[in-house]
């Protein structure tokens, strides 16, 4: 298409000439009308010309590094020595930065950097964004904050000639990972892997301690990491603190990174469910029969009278099921002991059915002030903000309210929004239909509708756990099982950090059934005060953020949220202490710098054997890259207006027009 407009453009042109063409003006004006017509040619067909060229810069960034840790080993004024020497460099031109825990261009005067940490990752992705020919790194390496310099050096693209201050600490020995599931059940083994980063001269062995149990490991010589693996068995549920120590070597460069902690939740092997009724109906069959099923619940059933149950099966129940209770007087005195065992943790899910006759011990277990009354007609539940919160009644994977049938009675009472929660409602009158109380330490979980039982029987149903009624009973036993166990918990892995070290806040959240809660938007701060930061999902309801704080104690505020609803809040104390973090981690790393230049095409060099006319600096080759967008550019309709003013001017000298 560009060939064809081209040739149409050039044969008009040469027919409004082609006759004239003998005299000298003439000639001109044909070469006016040709040029303007290849400007037109250029705009109309949108033509684009590029142009690649390679360059090189002889500016040189020299980054200072004026933190704590270059003070505290004497090497300031090594480092100003180096400063100096750099200054004969050509035929460079040198830009001093200095920084720390920040960056700053230029010289800084006292007080104008933060000095309690270093973070030489954002100190090279700072420079890097000047485009230098090569950046000039004045440092001891030892950076404790920040990204990777490694990785920062690597995607910079630009040459880092490191010179080192200080003398070299070879020995080093940190633990920067540990492993294991976030949930286990009493009795199993569980794997808790422990990543070990060593430097050293020389091979050697060292010690790593994890609850009592000791692994000795070989460390061999130069950089390496490796992974110590535990097994462990704990004897008792709950919430376990994992913390793993690897021994110190003389002449370590940092003490600080020797110690990790995590938190390990440990469940009841088997949920101990006593199932007790007096008025056993189609409520019973289909409850004890799913209740077997489970192979995680130890059932003690009590069907009958009062007078046939034992009180010594009752005490160490975790969760009492009482279906359609009559509290008569033999009744009592169990409904009182199940009464202790709520207040001290327990869980009691209590479902209403024909017969059922709240008495006063009931009610207290239910916080009801007064008795409850029979309501008939339909209800069809559906569930309330809360109920949607549950996993068991989540629409992915949970039970679908619209397929099972209605309630046709309730059985209703004075339910105080302060001390209940709603789960599920009558889609007709809103009436309660189930519903969560507190009673001292334990939960309560009342279900007022009936049949309850047609839940778990339906065309095509089986009665296991995938039915509706299995799902609802499963879920419900599991919330009520796990008492020990909050729904959200927040640990730092210390409890005293150096000022400016990195502080990890750990956020676990657990659904009402105990499983990890996923997809939450957890948000954390210190103190009251402090600035919301989002924290990062690590999976199986684990989040984390890393963070920094200044010295003195410390509160760590996370707040749990979806969408716009806070779903819970959950805090932790730890301390900060007025001691730098640069204090416990001196002397040269060389090992970090060596491989800062590796990977960025540089060199490095200790500051004792500097020379500057050794250090051979080659500059970063840029690629730089020139399009000229024909239609974009104004010079070519300038050009266009000034051959076609020309041709004008001639034409009307030559008398022509």
């Amino acid at each position: 298409m560009h060939i064809v407009v081209s040739l149409v453009l050039l044969a008009l042109v040469f027919l409004a000439y082609h006759r004239a063409l003998g005299s000298l003006g003439t000639w001109w004006l044909f070469l006016l009308r040709l040029l303007q017509a290849g400007v037109l040619f250029l705009v109309l067909t949108g033509r684009t010309f590029t142009v690649v060229c390679n360059r090189s810069s002889n500016r040189v960034v020299v980054l200072r590094d004026r933190s704590a840790s270059v003070a505290a080993a004497g090497a300031d004024s090594i480092a100003d020595g180096v400063v100096s020497q750099l200054s004969s460099l050509r035929p460079f031109s040198q830009e001093v930065w200095e920084f720390a825990g920040v960056v700053r261009r230029g010289l800084a005067s006292k007080g104008e950097i933060d000095t309690g940490r270093t973070d030489i990752g954002l100190a090279l992705a700072t420079a890097a964004k000047a485009s230098p020919g090569a950046i000039v790194l004045v440092t001891d390496g030892q950076s404790n904050t920040g990204d990777d310099p490694v990785a920062t050096a690597r995607d910079a693209g630009i040459p880092v000639y490191a010179i080192g201050l200080g003398d070299e600490r070879r020995e080093n020995m940190r633990l920067v990972n540990m492993d294991f599931p976030p949930v286990v059940y009493l009795g199993e083994t569980v794997t808790v892997r422990v990543r070990l980063a060593s430097s050293s001269v020389s091979p050697a062995r060292v010690r790593v301690r994890l609850n009592g149990q000791t692994a000795v490991v070989q460390r061999d010589s130069g950089v390496t990491e490796q992974d110590v693996e535990f097994h462990l068995r704990l004897a008792s549920p709950g919430i376990h603190k994992l913390e793993a120590i690897v021994d110190s070597v003389p002449g370590e460069a940092s003490y600080s990174d020797n110690h990790i902690a995590g938190f390990l939740d440990v469940r009841p092997a088997k949920v101990r469910v006593s199932y007790l009724t007096n008025r056993p109906g189609l409520n019973s069959r289909f409850l004890l029969s799913l209740l077997r099923l489970e192979g995680r619940i130890e059932l003690l059933q009590f069907v009958g009278t009062g007078a046939a149950f034992r009180t010594s099966d009752l005490k160490n129940a975790d969760v009492y099921i009482l279906d359609a209770i009559t509290e008569n007087e033999e009744m009592q005195g169990f409904l009182r002991l199940v009464e202790r065992r709520v207040q001290q943790g327990a869980g009691v899910l209590i479902v209403a059915g024909p017969g059922f006759e709240p008495g006063e011990v009931t009610r207290r277990i239910l916080s009801l002030g007064s008795g409850v009354d029979i309501d008939s007609g339909t209800f069809s539940p559906v569930a309330t903000a809360a109920g949607r919160l549950l996993p068991w009644l989540d629409l992915d994977g949970g039970v679908d309210l619209s397929t099972v049938p209605p309630f046709h009675k309730v059985w209703t009472g004075r339910f105080d929004s302060g001390r209940h929660e709603l789960w599920l409602e009558a889609a007709e009158k809103q009436t309660p239909l189930f519903l969560l109380a507190r009673y001292g330490r334990g939960k309560t979980v009342y279900v007022a509708g009936y049949p309850l039982w047609r839940w778990g029987y339906g065309p095509e149903m089986r009665l296991d756990e995938s039915s509706p009624l299995g799902k609802l009973v499963k879920g419900i036993l599991q919330f009520m099982a796990y008492a020990d166990t909050a729904m959200f918990r927040v640990q730092t892995d210390k409890e005293l950090y150096s000022a400016g070290e990195p502080i990890r806040v750990l956020f676990t959240a657990r659904s009402a059934d105990g499983s990890g809660w996923e997809g939450l938007v957890p948000y954390v701060s210190f103190d009251s005060h402090g600035s919301r930061v989002p924290m990062t999902e690590l999976g199986q309801g684990r989040y984390e953020a890393v963070l920094h704080s200044s010295p003195g104690p410390r509160i760590a505020t996370v707040t749990a949220t979806v969408g716009d609803t806070v779903l819970g809040v959950a805090k932790v104390q730890f301390a900060v202490s007025d001691q730098s973090l640069e204090y416990s981690r001196t002397g040269l790393n060389a090992g970090l710098l060596r491989r800062v230049a590796a990977v960025s095409g540089g060199q490095f060099v200790k500051a004792e054997s500097l020379h500057v006319e050794r250090l051979d600096i080659r500059p970063s080759r840029f690629r730089q890259t020139l399009s000229l967008d024909m239609r974009q550019t104004l010079w070519v309709y300038l050009a266009f207006a000034l051959f076609a003013a020309t041709e004008l001017t001639l034409r009307r000298i030559g008398g022509l027009l």
